[in-house]
């Protein structure tokens, strides 16, 4: 069974604590099935919370559509990305059956920085472990959102 629900945040840190770690692929691997939490996890949720709460001070008077069009253009380029891009051997996406339309929406720059960060965020997971994963997709939504979310703070 396939879920993806409220773990964007563990796939983040788990890409975190095995990029970080300068360990050879295989190491790399299986740092981010392992469930302990370690010291790069930590430091780079601290980080991100920092960005994000920073960028969201900013933006006490903007309005809704802009901050509502980041998590829909973050998601259409995981779908995308989960379509498209070859699986790890070791990630549960490897029983999914590929192909498919791929979703565009862009109604401003913050969209569409959050759909860049997402595939620059993944194509650097991909690229560290050899496949795509669940725990790479949820890296790549965070910081692609965090990604529109500046420009959207940097835009007013």
């Amino acid at each position: 069974r396939q879920t993806t629900g409220f773990l964007h945040l563990d796939g983040f840190m788990d890409v975190c604590d095995g990029i970080l770690s300068r360990r050879d692929l295989e190491t790399r691997r299986r740092i981010l099935k392992d469930s302990h939490c370690g010291a790069f996890a930590v430091i780079c949720m601290v980080l991100l919370a920092m960005a994000q709460w920073s960028a969201f001070l900013s933006l006490e008077d903007i309005p809704l559509l802009p901050l509502a069009l980041l998590p829909v253009a973050s998601r259409a380029s995981a779908a995308m990305a989960v379509l498209t891009l070859r699986p790890m051997s070791t990630s549960q996406y490897s029983a999914m059956e590929r192909g498919g339309a791929p979703v565009f929406l862009w109604g401003s720059l913050a969209p569409l920085a959050a759909a860049v960060g997402y595939g620059l965020a993944v194509w650097y997971g991909f690229r560290q472990f050899d496949g795509m994963s669940g725990d790479i997709s949820g890296f790549g939504l965070v910081l692609g959102e965090l990604c529109g979310t500046v420009v959207l703070a940097l835009g007013r």
